[in-house]
């Protein structure tokens, strides 16, 4: 189980720290401009979503592998929970059912991690 967890932690943290450097660098944002698609959040709360993203992938795995905090991967691991949770209503608002499956797959993916790591 243990490997298994680690899989998942590790999986969810790639994601999020390309997705989140890709917001916080403004590459998503440029991109979407170019293409002409409307993005529901713009601007400096896009990127400050991408922070966050960085900072939940770093907190999935740091916490637990150094042993320093580990109350710290839980909490990361909801906070990114909730980050899907806003991208999803967003995603069905704008008619993107495809990327909103993905965003509760990886919803689900943090609450398993949450949930083996919060006591």
């Amino acid at each position: 189980m243990e490997t298994f967890l680690w899989g998942v932690q590790g999986f969810l943290a790639c994601v999020f720290l390309i997705a989140g450097v890709a917001s916080a660098l403004g590459f998503l944002e440029r991109r979407a401009n170019a293409q002409g698609i409307v993005m529901p959040v713009q601007g400096l709360r896009f990127r400050l979503i991408g922070i966050a993203e960085v900072a939940g992938s770093i907190g999935l795995i740091a916490p637990v592998a150094t042993g320093i905090a580990p109350v710290l991967t839980p909490l990361a691991a909801a906070g990114l929970a909730i980050i899907m949770a806003g991208a999803t209503i967003l995603n069905l608002r704008a008619g993107g059912r495809n990327t909103a499956f993905v965003n509760i797959g990886l919803m689900a993916m943090c609450a398993v991690v949450f949930d083996a790591y919060w006591k």
